[in-house]
């Protein structure tokens, strides 16, 4: 099978992998925000942030620097395995002893209890990263998938039957304890070469090398992107954090999911191609193109219908949400591009540069938020969108270094059309959701000129694009 196929059926199976989990979180999300208040739903955002953190402390950015390593042996696997296992332990237990402080800092004592129980993915996650990083280092994306697909209906069916008989957020913990020890136990009765408990200094210090810039990459992006939730909580009050938490689960939902899925599918196929630079040049335009074009669309519509989305879903005592979805629509839209340029200088081994950027967008960030945070709430989100900006030209700029004629201006020229076009029926969306009608002929009449208007411009102004699009679809199944 050519690469190029390979990669084509990892992203479909990538998709289901991450979409299976977060898709049926969202589902459960959904019936939690008809349950609980805006300011009850805070609790399970805030507790998320420390967890998340641990998370990505925990991985180490081993499993990034396997991927990327050529020739991995088992003896790199096991030393990633104990380092992981031994390190998300440790998280764990200073985890546990900060539950109360960070607690009290919001004058909310339930996170305490919330923050430990949550807490316990961390060491759970931890035995399945050297599986995970094996079964991605082959382009086995299906069996990810299915792990995860069936991992997450068990669990989201538990949780189901929790919020039923009234255990509110005790329902979502639940279900991701289960869903993550279901995940972990199938990957690894997947797996060939099980990892052992060994350590290699020297297989340790060159995954350690990589890996830590990685980590601490990773650790200030997850610090920053969750630093909005403490701030807004202390600043703001709860009913504000919890329509945030709310909008950006339903903006994050597509953004942040695919980013992952096109930097875990991506990287080992552009390890492939970076000694070709042509040919690596033209994965990475194909890549930013075409996410352009899916993801300009799909958050077009979002944008354009979200007063509308939010009543039906999660109804009317969230409909303060809908300005600020739309303004976070255009922030994920540069996510999945931010990503691809990301990729192109982990391939390439310059973590160092990687760690300086990420270090320099966040520096710039802050500025940012310093400056938008005393002007109000719907200043501060603008901001967010300003830095999703400004972090996709800075991240195209210096990774044009490893891309054969092929400029940041270009790259802008090569999206604008798609952009373009999203602006035009996120436009026409809107409109419509604005008249007064009644709230069943507005999306009804909105899912009609939608399909109209792509209908057009497929067929009229982007025929190669649908084309393209059409092989891809045909090469998944």
């Amino acid at each position: 099978m050519s690469t190029s196929r390979k990669f084509s059926k990892g992203l479909g199976w990538g998709v289901i992998d991450n979409f299976s989990g977060t898709g049926i979180n969202f589902i459960v999300g959904i019936l939690l925000a008809r349950a609980l208040s805006p300011e009850a739903y805070s609790v399970i955002g805030l507790s998320l942030i420390l967890v998340t953190i641990s998370n990505i402390i925990a991985d180490g950015g081993i499993s990034t620097a396997l991927i990327r390593k050529s020739k991995v042996s088992p003896a790199d696997y096991n030393t990633g395995f104990f380092l992981n296992t031994l390190t998300a332990v440790i998280v764990y237990g200073i985890l546990f002893l900060c539950a109360p402080p960070f607690a009290q800092s919001l004058e909310l004592p339930i996170l305490t209890d919330t923050v430990r129980w949550l807490g316990l993915i961390v060491i759970i996650a931890a035995f399945s990263i050297i599986p995970k990083a094996q079964l991605t280092k082959a382009l086995n994306f299906k069996t990810q998938a299915l792990a995860s697909l069936s991992s997450s209906l068990i669990a989201a069916t538990i949780a189901v039957l929790m919020l039923y008989k009234g255990y509110g957020i005790w329902s979502f913990i639940v279900q991701q304890i289960v869903r993550q020890s279901l995940y972990t136990l199938t990957l690894w009765s997947f797996i060939r070469q099980v990892p052992r408990w060994q350590f290699v200094s020297s297989s340790a210090r060159e995954l350690s090398s990589f890996g830590s810039r990685i980590l601490l990459s990773g650790l200030i992006d997850a610090v920053y992107n969750n630093l909005y939730y403490f701030i807004i909580g202390k600043v703001f009050k709860p009913h504000t954090l919890g329509l945030y938490s709310r909008s950006e689960h339903f903006s994050s939902i597509l953004s942040i999911n695919f980013a992952m899925v096109l930097q875990r599918v991506s990287l080992p196929v552009l390890t492939q191609y970076k000694h070709d630079e042509q040919q690596f040049t033209q994965f990475i335009r194909t890549l930013l193109s075409k996410s352009s074009l899916l993801f300009s669309i799909l958050f077009a519509i979002i944008a354009g219908t979200a007063d509308q989305l939010i009543l039906v879903i999660i109804g009317p005592q969230w409909i303060e949400a809908a300005p600020i979805l739309r303004l976070l629509c255009i922030s994920a839209l540069f996510q999945p591009l931010i990503v691809v340029h990301q990729n192109v200088l982990q391939v390439y081994g310059e973590a160092k540069l990687f760690l300086r950027i990420e270090v320099a967008k966040k520096l710039m960030a802050v500025c940012i938020v310093a400056i938008t945070l005393f002007t109000g709430f719907t200043a501060l989100i603008w901001g967010i969108v300003a830095i999703a900006v400004l972090s996709f030209f800075i991240n195209a700029y210096f990774g044009n270094r490893h891309l054969h004629n092929y400029s940041w201006q270009q790259q802008i020229k090569d999206i604008f059309p798609y952009h373009t076009t999203a602006l035009i029926i996120g436009i026409c969306l809107y409109a419509i959701g604005r008249t007064t009608l009644p709230l069943l002929e507005i999306i009804l009449l909105q899912c009609g000129v939608a399909i109209v208007l792509l209908a057009i411009i497929f067929t009229q102004f982007l025929k190669a694009d649908f084309h393209f699009l059409q092989q891809k679809f045909k090469s998944l199944t």
